[in-house]
């Protein structure tokens, strides 16, 4: 068929959208007092839209007045009128729209199931990704998190982060950063920040998730705001500082919520150790917690860092890393998968967070 039919049969649809002939839906779009009624066609929606072909299917659809009734007040009427005339005749214009209005427009689109669209704005932002990044990437970020349609545009967001994180560690905005968007920056290998930096900034966000802690001087902190600042902080540990494995993707670490003092033994249920499987890989983390026997934690002066009764867990001596959670009599932690055996570490770290 000729292009300037197919043009035709848009034109013809777009003028049934605007003249509203016939029509048996009713939306009702936007909130409070910029709530818009928008009149459409049952059959139209159904053919091009998912989610309206699911309810246009219930016997459960609200009907006035032998009309199908909507409301989606999570949407502006710019944007769904936007939306609607793709649905009729396949036309959109994304550069007219700012950058805050494709994200909300992405949102809804996905939420209405009309695939093509989805794919046609998220395609508009990847070409678009250098500037746009830069001057939407919390919106980006929030909005696309959580699903699963939009992975290809959170990998381009977290890259263009590792790549120059002051775009994200220096904005105000940081300190808002959801708590699952900040793991999922801070166990990139690709993150372009020392460990000192990334910790700063850990202590500057944990401190904003709690006002009710007034000063920013750990001097002046109690035992509770000690305590509270301690709980935030140590899911995130096991995101920087870690022992990789000579000749393995494997990588292991611990946290010593204790002070380091070559006081022997000490009892806690907050140490633990942890171990990646697959440093590449984030879900096969595991951690173990201290049973909170005397044995949690070990400081000697002849040894590194030693976790477990008998330094049975995880301990360092003399350049080695070694465990020998065999003899399960002496553990203080339970068996995760570090190596039975002596092991030598490609490289390793330790960081001790101190009172200034």
């Amino acid at each position: 068929m000729p292009s300037e039919y197919l043009q035709e049969v848009a034109n013809d649809l777009e003028k049934l959208l605007e003249n509203e002939d016939d029509f048996n839906v009713i939306i009702y779009v936007g909130e409070n007092e910029h709530v818009k009624e928008i009149h459409a066609h049952s059959n139209i929606l159904r053919t091009r839209s998912q989610y309206f072909r699911i309810e246009l299917s219930k016997e459960s659809s609200e009907k006035k007045d032998g009309n199908f009734i909507f409301r989606k007040h999570n949407i502006s009427p710019q944007l769904f009128k936007v939306i609607l005339r793709f649905i009729y005749c396949g036309r959109i214009d994304l550069e007219r729209l700012q950058g805050s209005d494709i994200l909300e427009l992405l949102i809804a689109v996905d939420e209405l199931g009309i695939r093509t669209l989805v794919q046609h704005i998220r395609e508009h932002l990847i070409k678009n990704q250098s500037e746009f990044l830069k001057q939407n990437l919390f919106g980006i970020l929030e909005a696309v998190y959580q699903n699963e349609n939009f992975a290809e545009l959170l990998n381009l967001s977290l890259k263009k982060i590792c790549k120059e994180p002051e775009i994200l560690f220096n904005s105000d905005k940081f300190i808002s950063l959801k708590p699952p968007l900040l793991e999922l920056v801070l166990k990139r290998d690709d993150l372009l920040l020392d460990e000192i930096a990334i910790w700063d900034n850990l202590i500057k966000w944990c401190l904003a998730q709690h006002s009710n802690i007034i000063s920013h001087d750990p001097t002046k902190w109690n035992n509770e705001e000690i305590t509270i600042m301690e709980r935030t902080v140590h899911k995130f540990i096991p995101l920087i500082s870690h022992n990789k494995n000579h000749n393995s993707n494997q990588t292991v670490g611990g946290y010593d919520p204790i002070s380091w003092d070559n006081s022997d033994w000490k009892s806690t249920y907050e140490s633990f150790i942890f171990s990646f499987t697959n440093k590449n890989d984030f879900n096969s983390a595991k951690v173990s917690y201290s049973n909170g026997d005397k044995y949690s934690v070990g400081c000697f002066i002849a040894y590194g860092p030693c976790f477990g009764g008998n330094k049975t867990d995880m301990c360092f001596h003399k350049g080695t890393w070694y465990s020998n959670t065999h003899n399960k009599n002496n553990c203080s932690y339970p068996k995760i998968d570090i190596p039975t055996v002596n092991f030598i570490a490609d490289d390793y770290e330790v960081f001790q967070v101190v009172k200034i």
